[in-house]
C-alpha cells in the first residue's frame, strides 16, 4: 500500500501525536524517498524541515537513465494549530492546486479533511470545494466518508481495521451509489516503525499503519510476490523492494530511504 494508503484504547494511541510521534521517532525526520522502479523512470521526494522539526515543503522531481532531473509537483504552505496538528497545506501541480483543510478533535484524531481545487491557469486563481472526507471512530475500527460537493450526500466509504499496535489489518470501500465493496488485503507487519512516521504531524494527516509491513494488494488484482526490507541500527528502514508479476514477466519496486537527526525543542508533558 506504499503508492495508495504507505496508520484504542487503539484509536487514542494511534492517533496522539504530541506523545507517540515525537517520542518514537526521538527526533529523526525523514528526508528523501528516492523510489526506482524497473517499468518506469525513477522519482524522488524530499522532505524540508523548519528549526522545529515541524515539515514545510515537499518536492517530487522526477529522473532519468541520463542524469536529467525534472520537478513533479510540491506541497507547501503548511499550517499547524496550537497543539501542533497539522491544519492545512496546499498540493501543486501543473494540472491544478490542491488545498487542504484538517480539523482534530479533542484526542488529536482527524475528523475533518477539506480539500479545495484551485485552478492554475487563470488571472485570478479559482477556489472551488472539491471534497470533503469525514472520520468516525468506535472501537478499533475508523470511518472514512467520501462528500463530493454541492451534494451532501456520501459516495464511498472506507472502513479501516487496527489492531492493538495501530496497524491496519483491513480496509474495505463501499461505493454507497452501487453498493459494491471492494477489499484490501492487507501484509504482515514487523515490529520496525513505519518510515512515513518520521514526518511527525504530517503522518497524522491520513490513516496510515504505524509499523512497517508486506505490501498488500486489491482482492481483484494479484498479490505481489514479495517484499524485503532492510533496516540500520536505529530500526528505521533504510530499503524495501516489492517484487510483482504479471502474465509475461516480473518487476520490482525499489524504495531507498534517508533520515536525519534534528534537535528538536522539549515538548511540554502531555496529560
Amino acid at each position: 500500500m506504499k503508492k495508495a494508503i504507505t496508520i484504542t484504547t487503539l484509536i487514542i494511541l494511534s492517533f496522539t501525536i504530541c506523545s507517540y510521534a515525537q517520542s518514537i521517532t526521538d527526533g529523526w525526520r525523514l528526508v528523501k524517498i528516492s523510489q526506482v522502479y524497473s517499468r518506469d523512470n525513477p522519482n524522488t521526494s524530499e522532505y524540508i524541515y523548519d528549526d522545529g522539526g515541524k515539515l514545510k515543503a515537499i518536492n517530487h522531481y522526477y529522473n532519468n537513465n541520463y542524469g536529467n532531473k525534472w520537478d513533479s509537483s510540491s506541497v507547501k504552505d503548511f499550517v499547524y494549530d496550537k497543539s501542533g496538528c497539522m491544519s492545512g497545506f496546499t498540493k501543486y501541480d501543473v494540472a491544478g492546486n490542491l488545498q487542504y483543510i484538517m480539523s482534530y478533535d479533542i484526542k488529536h484524531r482527524i475528523i475533518n479533511k477539506q480539500i479545495y481545487k484551485i485552478s492554475a491557469n487563470t488571472k485570478t486563481p479559482a477556489k472551488k470545494l472539491n471534497q470533503i472526507l469525514k472520520y468516525s471512530y468506535k472501537g478499533n475500527e475508523v470511518k472514512e466518508s467520501s462528500i463530493v460537493p454541492p451534494s451532501d450526500k456520501v459516495v464511498d466509504e472506507t472502513t479501516y481495521t487496527l489492531d492493538e499496535r495501530g496497524n491496519i489489518i483491513r480496509l474495505e470501500r463501499k461505493d454507497m451509489m452501487t453498493l459494491k465493496t471492494n477489499k484490501y488485503i492487507c501484509g504482515d507487519y514487523e515490529n520496525k516503525p513505519n518510515p512515513n512516521l518520521f514526518t511527525g504531524a504530517y503522518f497524522y494527516t491520513a490513516i496510515q499503519s504505524k509499523q512497517n509491513g508486506k505490501e498488500g494488494h486489491w482482492e481483484d488484482m494479484q498479490a505481489p510476490e514479495k517484499t524485503e526490507s532492510t533496516y540500520d541500527v536505529n530500526g528505521m528502514v533504510k530499503k524495501t523492494i516489492i517484487t510483482e508479476k504479471d502474465e509475461k514477466s516480473s518487476f520490482t519496486s525499489a524504495y531507498t530511504y534517508s533520515y536525519a537527526k534534528m534537535k528538536l525543542p522539549a515538548k511540554p508533558a502531555v496529560k
